[in-house]
């Protein structure tokens, strides 16, 4: 009779005895994000509940650290789900990330409308100057508190609904605007077949280049094709994609002024091509909701809201302010730009550019 092991551990829920404390990637599944996050959820709210069972004073001990101690298992989840998915998310995992968004929202709107927690919070807030705390810790409690009142906190039962409801498809569509943006960025491939469209490259950037190529499983015959060239370079081909490693060498160093363009265009229209990973009607939604959740709280504008903890205070402080910048800001910027366009001009002359409509100073130089 066959013996079959039942020992199906989650790695979130043990110790990662590797190099460096990495996450051991193969023997993570999908599903374990989300039961790890079911169990971190449920381990918070019993320490939150362990803080609010507390019969003595509060203390910034016994409340804002004892919090802010808390949680280490979503931390833990969410720092690996997270970081995988923005870098190289499926499909399957963009899913998980969307289950696992709607609990951590709920999650979050829990401990931050709940009147108990917050009157712990709130007794150090109002009486912070007289307990003789360090600048950080201050810090700290300023930020806790704040984020209770940014919440909702001290809305009536209806307006703490609106919030709920409001925080879970603001939540829903920034997790939409990441997929699509993802999406788009992993659409474009730019794949080079001859070492002439190479000139300026280190031979690092050549190297990585080559590299993703081949885990692409872009072969020399498949680039011919891509391209139409006739034929390839012996150590090409050679993929660029708008992924930052990949995309700022490109734009540092490549002499190619064209591919350039090409690179900087793609890069900088992304979400607007319309089709299925187009963002446009994404923003204006986020917009909507955020402006809908600062007249909750009593705020004109979402950046109000934003700004009401910082130094700024309000969005009229801040305009004032980059209205200051932006003559000396211009003036610089047009002096810079005539210094480069002296360069090539310096090039066209020399017969390192051709000149034409195009030899100006443009974004992708």
């Amino acid at each position: 009779m066959a013996i079959v092991s039942c020992n199906n551990e989650n790695p979130f829920l043990s110790d990662w005895n590797t190099p460096y404390g990495l996450p051991p990637f193969d023997k993570i599944d999908n599903k374990d994000y989300i039961q790890a996050v079911k169990t971190g959820i449920r381990r918070q709210e019993a320490e939150i509940d362990a803080i609010l069972e507390k019969n003595d004073m509060p203390t910034f001990e016994n409340t804002i650290a004892a919090y802010e101690h808390s949680g280490a298992l979503l931390d833990k989840v969410t720092g690996v789900l997270f970081n995988l998915a923005e870098s190289d998310g499926t499909e399957e995992l963009q899913k998980v990330v969307e289950d696992v968004i709607s609990r951590l929202t709920e999650h979050s709107d829990n401990i931050f409308m709940n009147p108990y927690f917050f009157e712990r919070v709130k007794f150090l807030y109002d009486s912070r100057n007289s307990l003789n705390l360090t600048a950080e810790q201050n810090a700290v409690l300023e930020k806790l508190y704040t984020r209770f009142v940014a919440n909702g906190v001290g809305l009536n039962k209806e307006g703490q609904e609106k919030m709920r409801e409001l925080n879970k498809k603001i939540a829903v569509l920034e997790q939409k605007f990441s997929n699509k943006l993802l999406a788009e960025t992993n659409s474009f491939r730019l794949v080079l077949t001859d070492s002439s469209e190479l000139a300026g490259l280190p031979e690092a950037v050549l190297a990585a280049a080559a590299e993703d190529a081949k885990a692409a499983g872009i072969t020399a015959g498949q680039a011919c094709k891509m391209t139409g060239a006739m034929e390839i370079d012996e150590n090409g081909p050679w993929l660029f994609t708008l992924h930052n490693p990949s995309y700022v060498p490109f734009m540092s160093y490549s002499a190619r002024r064209d591919l350039r363009e090409k690179m900087f265009r793609a890069y900088s229209t992304r979400g607007s091509h319309g089709g299925e990973n187009d963002t446009r009607q994404v923003v204006l939604d986020l917009i909507s909701l955020k402006i809908q959740k600062a007249k909750l709280l009593g705020y004109d504008i979402p950046a109000d809201q934003i700004l009401s903890d910082k130094m700024a205070g309000n969005a009229k402080t801040v305009d004032a302010f980059l209205e200051k910048l932006f003559k000396p800001a211009i003036k610089k910027a047009a002096e810079e730009t005539a210094e480069l366009q002296s360069i090539m001009d310096k090039d066209i002359k020399e017969g390192v550019l051709a000149d034409g409509p195009d030899s100006r100073i443009k974004p992708w130089d």
